[in-house]
């Protein structure tokens, strides 16, 4: 015979309320989603996920998770209980970012917001299938939409006077790179030329460096590494300077800087 186990939860402030979470206990437990009330905090869980993700996560990626989780999720809402957090609440800390959530008082960014959405609703997703929580509270909220930024950007001729000008710096492939692809600085600087195939005109990008260390491509999504087309006019976005390349690297010419 199966002995069966009580368990006694306390904190009603009627009778009505502990009926109705005993109600909602009994249907959960019928439907398999019922998730036993915990005292976890919103803080303690977020602490204990993103040290978990650094074996899912690149170097960068990861200690960027980290900066966004302490500065744009946990001063909202890290004493909230886990269990008890709800759509409004994320609803609501979307409100404050949107307000005041810079370090200066100041309004953040919709981009900001976004990307902070997206880290608690990932973070979230894993609480739903350890069975921390029954429903993503994330899930129902739609991220801030906002008008996008125009971005400036250097014209085809301006571009090309800008090679001619380098046309005789060491580092022309790098800036050719840049202008042609588009790449992000730290995937500039792990460029070699084993990843670059002129007779096809194109170069796979593998791995970025992060100025510390170099580590395979991971996006904060998720994405997979991807060829980008070498040519110009395939992605016209203009980058700032990357950082200098190591030996061996696309900005150093083969046979010079080795």
């Amino acid at each position: 015979m199966v002995e069966r186990r009580q368990r006694e939860v306390g904190g009603f402030r009627t009778k009505k309320q502990a009926q109705a979470a005993l109600n909602d206990a009994l249907s959960g437990s019928q439907r398999g989603t019922y998730v036993a009330p915990s005292r976890t905090t919103v803080r303690q869980f977020l602490d204990e996920w993103h040290e978990g993700a650094k074996t899912e996560l690149g170097t960068t990626a990861w200690t960027n998770y980290g900066q966004i989780i302490r500065r744009n999720i946990q001063p909202y809402l890290g004493a909230k209980r886990l269990t008890d957090l709800s759509p409004l609440d994320v609803k609501r800390w979307h409100g404050k970012l949107l307000e005041g959530g810079r370090k200066d008082g100041g309004p953040l960014s919709v981009a900001s917001v976004k990307l902070a959405h997206r880290i608690l609703h990932r973070a979230l997703t894993d609480a739903v299938r350890w069975n921390l929580i029954a429903v993503n509270p994330a899930t129902g909220v739609r991220a801030p939409r906002g008008e996008p930024n125009e971005m400036t950007v250097w014209t085809a001729e301006e571009a090309k006077r800008f090679l001619d000008a380098m046309a005789d710096d060491r580092l022309i492939a790098l800036w050719t790179a840049a202008l042609h692809t588009g790449l992000r600085r730290g995937e500039l600087a792990d460029l070699r030329w084993t990843d670059v195939d002129l007779r096809a005109g194109t170069l796979t990008v593998a791995q970025q460096h992060d100025g510390q260390s170099r580590h395979r491509r991971d996006d904060p999504e998720g994405e997979e590494p991807t060829p980008a087309a070498a040519r110009p006019g395939d992605r016209g976005r203009a980058q700032g300077a990357p950082p200098a390349p190591t030996p061996g690297a696309v900005g150093a010419r083969p046979g010079v800087d080795r």
